[in-house]
């Protein structure tokens, strides 16, 4: 079985990503939703949290963790790896989604992106660093939203509050990515609806999406974006990366059962769990709780 652990609700988008790709294997989910947000907490509090849920996973019958989440996998993974996983699970695998997501735009010919994620992420340089690996060359800014990840679970991705927030992140980077001496154009260029700052020039190549709740509201920030900028959603690019990694790795491929199916679990209330889940999913969703 294949297990999903986010502290919120972002890891579903990475879930349904995986199910759609690889609809073969079994899942399960496990949100900490009692504990979230993650972006807050200190280092050594996030790894504690993160290893309990991975924990709890194995529990499950999980022989494969992804860390459905960035803030967790730039501030637990490797340690995890290196500290824990040899010594108590050595048989078992936990995987990020930082490294997929870095190769993923390295591949590009991108001379300058933009990086939308939380306070805790940026101030990791978990991705400047992962992304400078592989090309050294490709100017990176990062804007910090703050609220977004929070507004999102608290109010959907529909709600105007969430709307405004995303169109302050994006004015922000966009003003930040640009030297004063290229003129301003509007945000939505060629696109709709257009407001007042944002883009100049196309200065931004890309925007890549580096906190998993983004997802719920790329369609909006796809929309407040001039169309020759691309818009980086990390889902389909850590289900592509997964389904090599299991090609390449039968050994493990081989112990990951195939009844299909998915189970979803929360440390949170299961009711309010599964009605903010099942809104933001668009489907029904109901979790367990732990």
């Amino acid at each position: 079985m294949i297990g999903v652990f986010d502290s919120g609700y972002g890891g579903l988008a990475i879930l349904r990503a995986l199910r759609s790709r690889l609809p073969d294997y079994s899942y399960a989910y496990l949100g900490d939703n009692a504990h979230a947000p993650y972006g807050p907490k200190p280092d050594e509090e996030i790894f504690e949290l993160t290893k309990q849920g991975v924990e709890q996973l194995f529990q499950k019958g999980c022989n494969l963790v992804i860390l459905g989440c960035n803030t967790a996998s730039a501030s637990a993974l490797r340690r995890l790896q290196q500290e824990w996983m040899s010594i108590t699970h050595p048989a078992k695998k936990i995987l990020g989604i930082i490294v997929p997501t870095a190769e993923a735009v390295s591949g590009h010919h991108f001379e300058t992106i933009g990086i939308l994620a939380t306070q805790h992420t940026v101030s990791t340089g978990a991705y400047e660093k992962e992304i400078h690996k592989l090309n050294p060359e490709i100017k990176i800014i990062q804007q910090p939203c703050n609220n977004l990840a929070g507004i999102i679970e608290q109010y959907g991705a529909d709600d105007e509050r969430v709307v405004e927030e995303v169109k302050v992140c994006i004015k922000t980077l966009c003003t930040r990515s640009t030297p004063p001496s290229l003129p301003l154009v509007r945000a939505g260029d060629d696109a709709s609806p257009p407001y007042e700052g944002g883009a100049r020039g196309g200065f931004v190549d890309a925007i890549l999406l580096a906190c998993t709740h983004y997802e719920f509201v790329a369609d909006t920030i796809q929309r407040l974006l001039p169309k020759r900028t691309i818009l980086i959603r990390q889902p389909e690019i850590v289900a592509q990366s997964l389904e090599s990694y299991l090609d390449r790795h039968p050994e493990i491929e081989k112990k990951l059962n195939k009844k299909t199916g998915c189970q979803y679990f929360t440390t949170g209330n299961q009711q309010d769990v599964s009605a903010k889940s099942s809104s933001l999913m668009q489907e029904e969703v109901v979790f367990t709780a732990l």
